[in-house]
Formats: C-alpha cells, sequence, structure tokens
C-alpha cells in the first residue's frame, strides 16, 4: 500500500485512483492476486504519514548539516482566485558536493497578503525544520509586500552579512514585468492582429 501511495502521489493522480476496479484487476492479475482497491480516504491517511516520516528524516539531516541552505518562495492563487498558496523550496550542497532540492512546505494561505503575514508563515515552516538560523538567501518576486517580508524576515533570523545578499529577486519575474512593458508600448499593433485571430477562431467557416 506504501508503494502505491507513492506512486499516485508522485504522479499527482487523484486518490481515487487506487480505488478504481480496473487498477485492482491491473494489479492482481500482473502482481499479487491478494491486492484490493485502496479506498480513498485509506490512501489520504497513507500518503500523509509517509509525509510525516520524510518529514521527520529531513529535519533531521537538516540539524546535521554545517553549511547553509537557499530557499525559493512562491505565492499564487487558484484559476477562479477563491484561495491562495503558498510554496517553499530548499537548496542545499551535501556532504558529496551534490546539489540537494525538497518542497518543504505547500500551504493555503488565505490571510491578507501583508508582508507581516507572508513572513509570519515562512518564519513558522523554517521553524518546523529548524532552518531559521541555517538559511543565507531567499529568492521571491519583487512586488511590494514580498520585499516588505523579506525585510521582517532579516528582522527575525539575522542572517550572515546583515541580509547584505539575503533577498534574491526572481529572474523569471524581472523578464515578464519587462515583456508585460514591452507590450503596453506595442498595444496599437498588436490589438488589431488579436482582433482577427479572435474573429477567424469565433468564425471557422471563414477558414474554410
Amino acid at each position: 500500500r506504501d508503494e502505491t501511495a507513492r506512486f499516485i502521489a508522485v504522479e499527482q493522480l487523484s486518490f481515487s485512483f487506487g480505488d478504481k476496479l480496473s487498477f485492482e484487476n491491473w494489479l492482481s492479475s500482473s502482481a499479487n492476486p491478494a491486492i484490493r482497491r485502496i479506498p480513498r480516504n485509506t490512501l489520504k491517511r497513507i500518503i500523509h504519514k509517509l509525509v510525516a516520516t520524510q518529514k521527520k528524516e529531513l529535519i533531521k539531516e537538516f540539524a546535521s548539516l554545517d553549511n547553509k541552505v537557499s530557499l525559493c518562495s512562491d505565492i499564487w492563487s487558484d484559476h477562479w482566485q477563491s484561495c491562495s498558496y503558498m510554496r517553499i523550496t530548499c537548496h542545499w550542497i551535501d556532504n558529496a558536493w551534490n546539489i540537494q532540492k525538497r518542497l518543504l512546505a505547500y500551504r493555503c494561505f488565505n490571510d491578507p497578503h501583508t508582508g507581516q503575514n507572508i513572513s509570519h508563515l515562512m518564519f513558522i515552516i523554517l521553524e518546523e525544520y529548524g532552518l531559521t538560523s541555517k538559511f543565507f538567501s531567499i529568492s521571491f518576486d519583487n512586488a511590494s509586500v514580498n520585499t516588505c517580508s523579506i525585510y521582517e524576515l532579516i528582522r527575525l533570523c539575522q542572517p550572515s552579512m546583515c541580509g547584505k545578499f539575503f533577498h534574491i529577486r526572481c529572474t523569471c519575474h524581472i523578464f515578464n514585468l519587462c515583456v508585460q512593458d514591452g507590450l503596453k508600448s506595442l498595444e496599437l499593433y498588436i490589438r488589431p492582429i488579436k482582433s482577427a485571430i479572435h474573429y477567424l477562431w469565433t468564425h471557422p467557416q471563414v477558414m474554410k
């Protein structure tokens, strides 16, 4: 069951996947006749247990680290703007000089997006992993509230070199802002092209 749960989580399948009759038939015929379907709620409990186990192992590994780690974070809303999420990824070099990357948190974040709320949730996550004094820098978008949260994190965590290299501004976000500004200056020429394409898509008989 644990391996089935890992497979479903890694492949980002629905929790109901393990409860499908076709899945049970395939496993029982190709692997083990005794295998039965796994209910969705059971699968959810197994995955939560596996995540907790992996988190404990990661906390233990971080506790033995002598070097610093770097973080990357992002905040976004779903398609319907009904819920926001925060993701934090950790990067570091292990004793064998291999670059490691782990997802620390993927949290629902529906509080007002203020610098204080953002930094507070980040600090809680870092405390859970024992990283408040072990991270060197964080890559984050250039939004004003994100910049405010960085100042608050510097105050809370007291990073190396007084936080001089603490905030690594997201290159992709900068490029996107540049492109958006460039497109604004070309809007007079782009709008007729977009209108023509929209007309062709909405009138397929014209294409014939």
